[in-house]
C-alpha cells in the first residue's frame, strides 16, 4: 500500500496543513498568510500573495504558497474545467518557485503529483463503497474546517474498511486541528499498525508529540519515519530535520573508511600502509573475513547464486575488527583510533547492522534492509537517535 493510491491531493493537502504549523519564520506578512492558508481563507491568502509577488520579496516562498493555494482549492470540488486550470497553474507556480531556489521537498512532491496536462483524476479512497463515501464526506467537512464532523466520518470510514490507512491518518489530522494531540497520536498509531512501512503517520505523530512538549518521543517518531521509508526526502527533512531545527541539535551519521579492503576482482587484500602499524592490525581481519566470504562462505549461504557483497558479510567483517580492537584495548597494547573505538561501541550496542545499512550502503548492502527491518525496527531507530543526533551545546 502506498499513499499514491486513492485521491492523491488529500495526501499533499494534509502535508500543507500540518507543515504550515512548522514553516520557518519569514517576514511577518508571510507568517500571517500562513495563518490564512491554515484557516482555508484562500481568497485572502491569494490577494496578499499577489501583493508580495509584485513587491518582489521572497519570490520563491511567495510562488510556492501560490502553488499551495491552488492545490488546496482542488479539495473544494471544482468543476472539470476549473480542476484543469488549478492543476496547471499550481504546476507553473511550483516550477517557478523551484527555479527561484525553493528547496522544500513538499513543493517537489506536489509538482511530481500534478499531471503535466489536464487535471486530477478522481480515484476512490477505498474499494468498499460505504467507506469511500464516508471519506468523501469527511473531506468535505475538513475543507470547511468542521473538524469534529470530519473526525466522525473518518472514524466511520475506518470502521467500514479497517485496512484504510488514510482513514486513521486523516482522523489524526482532524484531531490535531481540534487540539487533541494525544488522541491524534492514537489514530496515527492505528495507521502505523495498518502499514508500518509508510513514513507519514510516524512523522505526523512526531508533530503531535512535539506540540505536547514531548521532545524525545517526537525524535523517536521522526526516526521511525526514516526507518519506514529511508529513501523519502520528506522523512529526513520534515522529520529529523525539523527536530534538529527546533532543538538546535545537529544530525550527522558516522563514517568509516577501512584501510584494508579487497581489490576489484576480490582476489587480493589491499592495505593502506600510510596508517600506524599497530592500528592496522585489527583491520586485517576485515580483509580476511571479506575474502573468506568471497571464496567460500557466500556459496554456502546462497547456493547457486553469483557472488555479491551482502549485509551479513560486511557486518561480520566489521565485527571481527571490533573484537580484535577490544582485545588489544583490554590488554593496553593499543590506543584505539576514533574509527576503532566506534566499531567497538557499535558491537557492544549490537548496532553494527544498522550502521552498515545507513552508513556503509551500496546497493547490495541495502538489498538486505527490508528483511532486517522486519525484526529489528527498534534497533534501526535506536541507531539513528543515538549515533546520528549530535547534542553538543544543547
Amino acid at each position: 500500500m502506498s499513499l499514491g493510491e486513492g485521491p492523491p491531493m488529500k495526501r499533499f493537502i494534509s502535508f500543507c496543513l500540518l507543515l504550515l504549523l512548522w514553516l520557518p519564520a519569514w517576514a511577518m506578512t508571510l507568517k500571517e498568510i500562513d495563518e490564512l492558508l491554515l484557516s482555508y481563507d484562500l481568497e485572502a491568502a491569494e490577494r496578499e500573495l499577489q501583493i508580495l509577488l509584485k513587491e518582489g520579496s521572497d519570490q520563491a516562498e511567495v510562488l510556492k504558497r501560490l502553488g499551495y493555494v491552488r492545490v488546496l482549492k482542488l479539495n473544494q470540488n471544482p468543476s472539470e474545467e476549473e480542476n484543469v486550470k488549478l492543476c496547471q497553474e499550481a504546476r507553473q507556480y511550483l516550477t517557478k518557485a523551484i527555479e527561484q531556489g525553493c528547496k522544500d521537498p513538499l513543493a517537489k512532491e506536489l509538482l511530481k503529483s500534478l499531471p503535466e496536462k489536464g487535471g486530477i483524476k478522481d480515484k476512490p479512497f477505498s474499494e468498499v463503497p460505504e467507506a469511500d463515501q464516508a471519506m468523501r464526506e469527511a473531506e468535505r467537512f475538513f475543507a470547511k474546517r468542521d473538524w469534529s464532523q470530519a473526525a466522525v466520518n473518518y472514524r466511520k470510514a475506518a470502521e467500514l474498511d479497517p485496512t484504510l490507512y488514510r482513514a486513521q491518518l486523516y482522523l489524526g489530522d482532524a484531531l490535531l486541528q481540534m487540539k487533541k494531540p494525544a488522541e491524534a497520536c492514537e489514530a496515527y498509531d492505528k495507521a502505523i499498525a495498518i502499514d508500518p512501512n509508510i513514513e507519514t503517520a510516524y512523522r505526523y505523530k512526531g508533530n503531535a508529540l512535539m506540540t505536547q512538549g514531548d521532545i524525545e518521543a517526537g525524535l523517536n517518531s521522526y526516526a521511525a519515519a526514516v526507518v519506514a521509508e529511508p529513501a523519502s526526502e520528506m522523512a529526513w527533512t520534515r522529520g529529523i530535520g525539523r527536530w534538529t531545527d527546533t532543538t538546535g541539535a545537529t544530525f550527522r551519521l558516522p563514517k568509516i573508511e577501512p584501510p584494508v579492503d579487497l581489490n576489484s576482482s576480490g582476489d587480493t587484500i589491499n592495505v593502506d600502509v600510510s596508517g600506524d602499524d599497530k592500528s592496522i592490525a585489527p583491520w586485517l581481519a576485515y580483509g580476511v573475513t571479506r575474502k573468506l566470504w568471497k571464496d567460500e562462505k557466500f556459496a554456502k549461504e546462497y547456493p547457486g547464486e553469483a557472488y555479491r557483497r551482502t549485509l551479513e558479510e560486511e557486518v561480520e567483517a566489521l565485527q571481527k575488527v571490533a573484537e580484535i580492537a577490544a582485545e588489544l584495548k583490554q590488554d593496553q597494547s593499543l590506543k584505539l583510533s576514533e574509527d576503532l573505538d566506534l566499531l567497538v561501541k557499535l558491537k557492544e550496542d549490537k548496532l553494527m547492522a544498522p550502521f552498515v545499512l545507513f552508513c556503509r550502503g551500496g546497493k547490495n548492502l541495502r538489498d538486505g534492509y527490508a528483511e532486517y527491518r522486519k525484526s529489528h525496527r527498534a534497533d534501526l531507530v535506536k541507531f539513528l537517535v543515538e549515533y546520528g543526533i549530535q547534542r553538543e551545546g544543547l
